[in-house]
């Protein structure tokens, strides 16, 4: 009975401001909430004609939701079209966006899983793109990588798991990617090992494994490509493949950052059944400490010539040599197998010392003009904000000053890791997902992290301002944001992303899948033939049924109403013709 009253009393005290009027009380926003917001059509056609209905839809609950929009005959109830609509959340409460899946690391030891992540491709061939997650201080930094197929109901256990040889060879650090090197249509895993034969500091001289991939792959390499013995380069340490010579085999780039001094070094492998084990092109970076080679991309064609493009970062790069790190990206042009040579077309330099430029790189179409964008990433500049440079991709690809620069906020340390490029909401433009992972702790000041999504859009129209943002847990000091990838995981025309957290829970580090897309409106258009039609006036109705969960339906429905006139008579003669 105390309880029961206790509970009165409380509900009283809560509602009183709104009974006596001295505060207006805020209604929560309904957790599921679909609408129609507009619905529009010509007033008036022509009997037989084709007459396009758009209708404007909006998510303004607090999770994704995945829904039917029908358009039928108001009078008659008759469907004239109807299709699924996926959108994202639309109400900003603050609170952080839900994961759809989560991975963990295996064990409670520092494994630092999500320290690099790559989601280029079908290992499998059952038609998802799949998922690659390293640990590379996995048992004492043995290391491991796993995989994770796509499907329609995808999960988070491993259904191929991938280990290094021996304690120390840091095994899928920074270095896992996908790739088709044999042309049979399955993707491959490559995984690198930087410290595979060290002397037990971690750098060694490195190895590469690539697994075939197969509708039932195993774990068994197929292929090793060796280091430079005794250069302790640390060959391995990044890892990107792609089809350079337009061949129809994915070629593979592999960075040795330490290289001679660490002025770093990589390797162009061609592609092919047999995949050739021996360095076929090989790139310099300038000086000693430049770490040429951590960062680089593969793929995209930024000039228009047929050939996907390379990208290589040196971010401690310095003009006189020294440690002001200002960061330099080298840029080459793909060519055919006998043209290509290690000579960089394009030099892209940091603005100011201790910018790391080139901490993330990507050739992406963003404008959608069919030439892939420059993109790259300085995580410390503008005073430790970061910046994401944009160089516009062209026949005559220029590439001296940035067309556009995003910035993050001060201490967030945006453009780091890799760039996710992909396809995030309803449009036909790229768009890019950069991580920021120093942003702040809101409770005390640690690298909670945080991920943005900017829109693409054509040259004149794109903006810089941040379209989306995904956020880490607060008070696990995960770097959430340190590295990203993006695909279609559940096959539904909307790539989504992975965003990595390898400083979770004191380095057991996590990654967070997110489905797209991430945008919360969009508009649809279906075409209502009226060659069947009586002449006269149409009502047709827009409908959405309800999503589990809603109350308020009142706007899952809208009407637009159209008349239909009569066809005038047939001509058929000239002179019928001239007095029309």
């Amino acid at each position: 009975m105390k309880s029961t009253n206790l509970l009165h009393l409380v509900l009283v005290l809560v509602l009183i401001p709104v009974c006596c009027g001295s505060e207006k009380a805020e209604l929560p926003k309904p957790v599921h909430d679909v609408a129609i917001m507009d619905i529009s059509a010509p007033s008036t056609c022509k009997q037989g004609h084709t007459v396009p209905v758009t209708i404007s839809l909006a998510n303004q609950g607090t999770r994704r939701e995945t829904f039917r929009v029908t358009l039928s005959e108001d009078a008659t109830g008759k469907e004239i079209a109807s299709q699924e609509v996926t959108l994202a959340k639309g109400w900003k409460d603050g609170s952080e966006d839900v994961a759809d899946l989560i991975f963990d690391a295996e064990t409670n030891e520092t494994n630092e899983l999500s320290n690099s992540m790559d989601s280029s491709g079908d290992v499998n061939g059952d038609g998802y793109d799949d998922l690659l997650i390293n640990a590379c201080y996995w048992h004492g930094g043995q290391g491991r990588v796993y995989l994770y197929y796509g499907g329609r109901n995808m999960d988070n256990v491993a259904d191929k798991v991938f280990t290094g040889e021996a304690v120390g060879d840091c095994f899928g650090d920074m270095a896992g990617t996908l790739g088709d090197m044999n042309g049979d249509g399955y993707y491959d895993v490559v995984v690198g090992a930087r410290g595979y034969h060290n002397s037990g500091d971690g750098w060694g001289d490195g190895r590469v494994y690539i697994y075939y991939g197969a509708p039932n792959m195993d774990n068994i390499a197929d292929v090793i490509l060796e280091g430079e013995a005794g250069q302790r380069g640390c060959f391995g340490t990044d890892l990107k493949a792609g089809d350079v010579d337009n061949d129809g085999y994915d070629d593979l780039l592999v960075g040795a950052c330490v290289m001679n001094s660490w002025r770093g070094r990589s390797y162009l492998f061609w592609g092919g059944n047999p995949l050739d084990t021996t360095a076929d092109v090989v790139f310099d970076g300038e000086h000693e400490n430049d770490w040429f080679g951590r960062q680089a991309r593969v793929g995209g064609d930024v000039n228009g010539d047929g050939y996907n493009d390379i990208i290589i970062g040196a971010k401690l790069w310095d003009a006189n040599g020294g440690d002001d790190k200002f960061g330099r990206a080298y840029f080459y042009y793909g060519n055919t197998q006998e043209n290509m040579d290690g000579t960089a077309d394009k030099v892209f330099s940091g603005e100011t010392r201790k910018d790391e430029f080139s901490t993330a790189l990507d050739l992406f179409d963003i404008d959608n003009d069919d030439f892939a964008e420059v993109i790259i990433g300085a995580r410390y500049a503008g005073n430790g904000r970061g910046r994401v440079y944009l160089y516009w991709g062209a026949n005559d690809f220029g590439g001296s000053s940035p067309d556009m620069i995003l910035q993050g906020k001060p201490g967030e340390s945006m453009g780091c890791g890799d760039f996710a490029c992909g396809y995030f909401n309803n449009d036909d433009f790229g768009d890019i997902l950069t991580g920021a992972f120093t942003y702040p702790d809101p409770h005390y000041p640690r690298m909670m992290g945080r991920a943005y999504i900017f829109n693409g859009n054509t040259r004149a129209s794109m903006d810089q301002l941040a379209d989306y943002i995904f956020e880490g847990e607060s008070g696990q000091n995960g770097r959430f944001g340190s590295a990203a990838t993006s695909a279609d995981f559940n096959n539904d025309n909307y790539d989504d992303v992975v965003v990595g957290a390898w400083g979770y829970k004191n380095s057991q580090g996590r990654a967070y899948l997110y489905y797209g897309p991430f945008e919360n409106t969009t508009d649809i258009t279906f075409n209502w033939d009226t060659t069947n039609t009586s002449p006269g006036k149409h009502t047709l109705k827009a409908s959405i049924a309800p999503v589990a969960g809603e109350e308020d339906m009142a706007d899952n429905t809208m009407t637009v109403t159209i008349e239909v006139n009569r066809l005038s008579k047939t001509v058929s003669t000239p002179r019928e013709l001239n007095q029309q």
